[in-house]
């Protein structure tokens, strides 16, 4: 088996309130995301084929948006270095397109199927991050963000209600209004 995965870009949008004592800030967040459209091939060689060379190809897509609600708790550990954790719930959207082919060298014909599924859950999801205030106003924040869904399987049909797990890095520009 040959696994082939190609990776893309996030991009998220939030906003929230802090509130905040000397050193510690806690709050509340509202965000969207827009994850990668990922993409996996999986090739099988067919050992029990009339041709050597035949064999089975599965192509996935998989792409979505969330929509979360998280409480955010923050440490400064410096005036300019922070850390944060944050958790909530996440409204998840996810598209997983498959297509398996049958490729036949010999004949040169390919046969084909397609299987779409688009789901739609409540989740919980976490990120841990740090950040660093360049001004007053602007800070660069490295997040990393976990979604707890289902592992993904294609080829079951009792895979219906089930939203696969998301995992992200993120590096963005936060502004912040004091």
């Amino acid at each position: 088996m040959r696994r082939i995965q190609r990776w893309g870009l996030a991009s998220r949008l939030f906003g929230g309130y802090l509130w905040h004592t000397d050193k510690f800030q806690y709050g509340l967040e509202l965000g969207a995301m827009k994850y990668p459209n990922n993409k996996y091939r999986f090739e099988f060689d067919l050992p029990t084929s009339p041709t050597a060379e035949s064999y089975v190809s599965v192509n996935i897509k998989y792409e979505g948006y969330l929509f979360d609600l998280l409480g955010l708790a923050q440490y400064s550990l410096t005036p300019t270095w922070n850390v944060f954790l944050k958790g909530g719930v996440t409204y998840a959207h996810q598209k997983v397109t498959a297509i398996a082919e049958l490729h036949d060298p010999s004949t040169g014909k390919i046969k084909s199927r397609t299987k779409k599924k688009i789901e739609d859950r409540f989740l919980p999801e976490v990120a841990i991050g740090t950040g660093y205030r360049f001004t007053k106003n602007v800070e660069l924040n490295l997040t990393y963000n976990h979604i707890f869904g289902n592992k993904l399987e294609l080829d079951h049909e009792d895979t219906a209600a089930k939203v696969a797990s998301v995992n992200g890095v993120m590096l963005g520009i936060v502004w912040l209004f004091n």
